[in-house]
Formats: structure tokens, C-alpha cells, sequence
């Protein structure tokens, strides 16, 4: 968990700045969005396995009209989950506690950084890859 937090971590400060933001921008929100983006990532995945080896036809047939619209089921997906990670993030201020956890922290080294941030980019590609591939792979 610890390296979990640690990469929240990397991605509010990233906005954030190390406290050098500038007056009208919202490192909250913005850290809170694209963590969001990286949860959705893998409750995608979660849902085709979910949908696959669990019998839910009531839930499928109640939301077949999603289907047909475009993205239906990961705008789903985005408004129960952007409300969840608001009130975590943004009101109860857990941003903020993680940023004051590892700001001077031993883990916090230009080093893990680097590692941190590649690992945050190369996470992107791979998840669509398999996200992509999931029905070719398990049909």
C-alpha cells in the first residue's frame, strides 16, 4: 500500500509543485481526475471478469440501452466513481496527508521519482493493451 500511496503521491505533486502552485490552479481536483482515470482503468478489466464468470443477466439486461451509446459503460463506471474519489481526496484533505507522509520522506528520492513517473506512463499502454485484447484472449 505504501507504494500505492507513494504514487498518488507523485501525481499530486506533479500539480501540486512542492507547494509552488500557482494561485488559480486546483491540484486537488486535478490529482483526484487522473487517479480516477488509472482506477477506471482497472474496473474495466475487473467488470469483463466480473460480467464473465459471474451470472448477472438482470444487471446486463437492465443496462442494455448502455450498449449502444458510446463509452456507456466507462461514462458509468466515471460518475459513481468520480464522487467516491472526491470526498476521499478533496473533502477529507487525504491528498494532503499523503503529501505531508512522503515530502520528506526516505522513499522520496530523485531516483524513485524517475521510477515512479515511468512506471505511471508505461501503466497507460499496457492497460490498453489489455483491455483491448481481453475478449480476443478470453472468448
Amino acid at each position: 500500500m505504501r507504494v500505492l500511496r507513494y504514487l498518488i503521491f507523485l501525481i499530486f505533486n506533479l500539480s501540486y509543485k512542492d507547494g509552488n502552485h500557482q494561485e488559480n490552479d486546483m491540484p486537488h481536483v486535478g490529482a483526484a481526475s487522473i487517479v480516477m482515470g488509472y482506477e477506471c482503468c482497472m474496473l474495466v478489466i475487473f467488470a469483463f471478469f466480473f460480467n464473465k464468470y459471474m451470472n448477472l443477466t438482470f444487471i446486463t439486461n437492465i443496462l442494455k440501452p448502455l450498449d449502444n451509446i458510446v463509452y456507456g459503460w466507462g461514462m458509468l463506471i466515471c460518475i459513481f466513481m468520480y464522487p467516491i474519489n472526491h470526498y476521499y481526496f478533496i473533502k477529507k484533505n487525504h491528498l494532503d496527508h499523503i503529501y505531508n507522509e512522503f515530502k520528506n520522506a526516505k522513499i522520496n528520492t530523485k531516483r524513485n521519482r524517475i521510477i515512479g513517473y515511468t512506471c505511471l506512463i508505461l501503466y497507460w499502454p499496457i492497460m490498453v493493451a489489455v483491455a483491448g485484447h481481453l475478449k480476443y484472449w478470453f472468448p
